[in-house]
């Protein structure tokens, strides 16, 4: 198995200048560098290989949802374990989880979901999700 060097930054889109008249323009918006932290117990860091941008981040920006500086954390994304210290993920495992507009996310099974009401026992079994939250891991 190859060695993963892992990221001690990554690039993450932020939400920089409110909406004016309901229209978004590129300069609602900034790249930027962070640092990414340690990695804790019962925490996993992910590399984002696809994210889904949902017609709710809009919504979300113009109501406040997303504070100005922040990034939008409610989209699903696709992404590859690259360090693991949280037993429900694996070293190389591709999981669903909610990620940034960024390169790389400290993830953890117990994460709930970001926007959404808890999900009831019914939607998880539905859903297939973990008894914690929408993370699933696929193998």
């Amino acid at each position: 198995m190859r060695e993963v060097i892992l990221p001690t930054s990554s690039r993450q889109w932020i939400y920089a200048e409110p909406i004016v008249d309901d229209r978004l323009d590129v300069n609602n918006f900034e790249l930027r560098d962070i640092s990414l932290p340690d990695i804790e117990v019962g925490q996993a860091l992910v590399r984002v290989k696809l994210i889904n941008i949902h017609c709710n981040s809009r919504m979300r920006l113009a109501s406040g949802a997303t504070p100005i500086g922040e990034t939008e954390r409610s989209n699903y994304a696709c992404a590859e374990v690259l360090k693991s210290r949280d037993p429900a993920f694996q070293e190389g495992d591709i999981v669903a989880c909610q990620a940034g507009w960024q390169e790389h996310q400290v993830i953890s099974s117990a994460d709930p979901a970001i926007g959404y009401p808890p999900a009831s026992p019914l939607t998880r079994t539905l859903n297939r999700t973990t008894r914690n939250g929408p993370t699933l891991s696929a193998r």
